[in-house]
């Protein structure tokens, strides 16, 4: 059973084989093929691993040629919803990261609207503590499938890397975060492997239109996991600190996320003998030993506490809770759930004026640090040299960082207008309403285009 959900050939061979009578097709073969394995002969059904509904889509999509958007009875007799408002996710589920946050989200919000779902992780392949795969190999079961996975290198292999059999008359969407005003041009190539695009912002859905596919703005939720309390004291904070943070993934590239400005716009705010500390919080620093290096004698240098760990969601949502305020100098952002989580608990922000995280940013309630527009200097992994991002001010980020410290209860006002209005805006319920009212719109025009 676990080989079939991880074998695309076995899936497209034997597509029932999960669900009832073509379990029996599928164990026959299997003891044709295999006549040396005596456990094959004894065994007469597989566990069961789809849920009910799950099995009654995927029933219904089958016997009509993966085009029906009719109701369905699932097999416990009880009316269910319409297999069109069910959905396929594949993404990285089981690596953490920002994609996995987004798409842990993703699955909330839509299960928040009563859309079944059906989601499987694509493996990273980066050397990297996961979670068991096993609850993640959720198969094609539904009409729509959403896509959230780095575009390069990944898009073009997600299914095969996944173990997951690519199924025929699937309506794909593509769900991406993308950091800068223009995509790459060799992207071009995924348009005929889907059919329209979401866009977690403005900022990225501008960018997303040189596309030849359509792309719908499509805001996510922010949620927080259960903090763990992280104590101070036991970091080394002085009591009566006022702790400025930052966290960032070195898989998320370390020049865009430029943690080193972070560190000299605090030093120009404040002298080592006042009561204020920077925490740079980091995971995967391995990634890029060489920038590691420099990030860690930066740290040394300006008595500045770089952390490097791979933590939960809950130890991460920890250390923002212990912060008093959280700082990003990035050049570019797709959206920030670093910044928008930290609103959301109410905590004062100070970010780049400058790209995704516009979509909930404002100088009402938060500070926006001043930039130049420049050239990307040198060729990286993924952002190539000639592209634009932001090169953010320093001088004023340090004023902006002496201002928190200076006028807390001013800005502890702020921080509450930010919370409430991510509370607002981007609550799971919301967005899993407005990904659910695409999905409607997709199922109705495909019944149109059925009759």
């Amino acid at each position: 059973m676990e080989t079939y959900l991880l074998n695309p050939d076995w899936q497209e061979r034997f597509p029932l084989a999960l669900v009832g009578s073509g379990q029996r097709e599928f164990l026959r073969w299997l003891r044709d093929r295999f006549p040396k394995f005596a456990p094959f002969r004894r065994l007469k059904s597989l566990p069961r691993v789809l849920s009910r509904d799950e099995e009654a889509a995927l029933r219904q999509r089958i016997s009509t040629g993966w085009n029906s958007n009719a109701a369905f009875v699932s097999l416990d007799g009880k009316q269910r919803l319409d297999p069109a408002l069910g959905v396929n996710l594949l993404s990285q589920f089981c690596f953490g990261s920002g994609l996995q946050r987004a798409a842990l989200i993703t699955k909330t919000a839509l299960e928040s609207a009563d859309v079944l779902t059906s989601a499987r992780d694509m493996p990273t392949g980066v050397d990297s503590s996961v979670e068991p795969r096993g609850k993640w190999l959720g198969l094609e079961v539904y009409p729509s499938t959403i896509i959230n996975v780095s575009p390069v290198p990944y898009f073009e292999v997600c299914y095969r890397r996944s173990g997951l059999a690519r199924r025929a008359n699937v309506f794909r969407i593509a769900y991406w975060y993308w950091e800068l005003d223009q995509i790459p041009h060799e992207w071009l190539r995924f348009a005929p492997l889907i059919d329209e695009i979401w866009a977690p912002t403005p900022f990225v859905a501008q960018a997303m239109r040189a596309m030849t596919v359509p792309v719908y703005d499509m805001p996510p939720g922010v949620l927080l996991n259960k903090a763990k309390p992280i104590a101070r004291e036991a970091l080394g904070i002085p009591t009566g600190h006022f702790v400025f943070l930052f966290l960032f993934d070195m898989c998320s590239d370390f020049t865009r996320k430029n943690p080193l400005a972070v560190i000299r716009a605090f030093r120009l705010a404040f002298s080592p003998d006042e009561p204020a500390a920077l925490v740079i919080k980091l995971a995967r620093g391995y990634i890029d030993p060489v920038n590691l290096e420099r990030l860690h004698v930066a740290g040394r240098q300006n008595k500045v506490l770089v952390i490097d760990r791979i933590m939960s969601p809950d130890e991460t949502d920890g250390f923002i809770a212990m912060c008093d305020c959280f700082v990003s100098l990035h050049r570019a952002e797709g959206f920030s759930l670093g910044l928008a989580g930290a609103m959301l608990m109410g905590k004062p922000v100070i970010g780049t004026n400058y790209s995704g995280n516009l979509a909930f940013m404002n100088r009402e309630n938060s500070l926006l640090v001043d930039f130049d527009l420049v050239e990307i200097a040198q060729n990286g992994y993924v952002y190539k040299k000639g592209c634009r991002w932001a090169e953010p001010s320093e001088a004023h980020a340090a004023e902006l960082m002496r201002s928190v410290f200076e006028k807390r209860h001013e800005h502890a006002a702020r921080a509450e207008r930010a919370k409430k209005g991510i509370a607002e805006q981007f609550s799971v319920e919301k967005a899993g309403q407005r990904m659910k009212r695409r999905l409607e719109e997709i199922r109705n025009c495909d019944t149109a285009r059925a009759r």
